[in-house]
């Protein structure tokens, strides 16, 4: 098996894994909850007595005490997991469910290309379980004022910490990017990115800066950094888009 970790929290760590073709896990029992995106690939496994046959894509969310065995067969597979300290954050069913719909795609895309703080990737995926892939925008005349606020100063000041802006306003970070995904139909870290990028895009076609200088405006790292965020969001660099725009 190959991993990588993707970040550590007080309340969960994050991992990429890739499990090769022929590799077994007899019936054991997870001593802490875990929640499993199976991005590639599939496995057969044995939970409570019961036999499946698990293919992407799907998420599955395992509370403390579970048990299975699993086999992953011909093709191997890819799973992103989240393996808790503290589950409270989590609202999720222990049945494994489809996951064929956008946003978890879309948020990978953000944790694999460095677009977004991992930390702030996996709360949005956790607090998406309970919203699934339901996009709808709701009227944010009913949103709670907080929610309002925290908006604006994303679209004022991009570099903003996700946590940071939950922990001034008072909510847990998971709680945060649910109610905000709830009225604004995507997570905070893909909202704050879209506006680093809006202002990135600003700057290089607005004021004339280079795409170098346009991105540590905006708040990127550097040019690179904001030619992936650009190709998550709009599938093109920002030297494309100006080319495009161009006349």
């Amino acid at each position: 098996m190959r991993s990588r970790r993707f970040c550590a929290t007080d309340e969960y760590t994050a991992d990429l894994g890739y499990y090769p073709a022929g590799i077994y896990q007899p019936d054991h029992e997870h001593s802490r909850a875990q929640l499993s995106f199976l991005l590639c690939g599939g496995y057969a496994e044995t939970e409570r007595n019961r036999d499946y046959e698990t293919t992407t894509p799907l998420h599955k969310y395992r509370p403390e005490g579970s048990r299975h065995s699993a086999d992953f067969g011909r093709f191997g597979a890819l799973i992103f997991s989240v393996e808790f300290y503290d589950s409270s954050c989590v609202r999720a069913s222990p049945d494994g469910r489809n996951a064929n719909d956008h946003w978890v795609t879309d948020l990978c895309r953000l944790l694999f290309t460095g677009s977004a703080p991992a930390k702030e990737v996996v709360d949005d995926l956790i607090a998406g379980l309970e919203l699934g892939g339901d996009q709808r925008r709701a009227d944010l005349g009913g949103a709670p004022v907080w929610l309002r606020r925290a908006a604006e100063r994303f679209a004022d000041d991009p570099q903003s910490d996700v946590g940071d802006v939950a922990r001034e306003i008072g909510v847990h970070r998971v709680y945060f990017s649910r109610i905000f995904r709830k009225y604004l139909g995507i997570s905070p870290s893909q909202y704050r990115l879209i506006c680093k990028n809006d202002r990135a895009l600003h700057c290089m076609m607005d004021r004339g800066e280079t795409a170098a200088m346009a991105a540590v405006s905006a708040g990127f790292s550097d040019q690179a950094h904001w030619t992936r965020a650009s190709r998550a969001l709009a599938g093109v660099g920002p030297g494309r888009l100006r080319s495009l725009l161009v006349a």
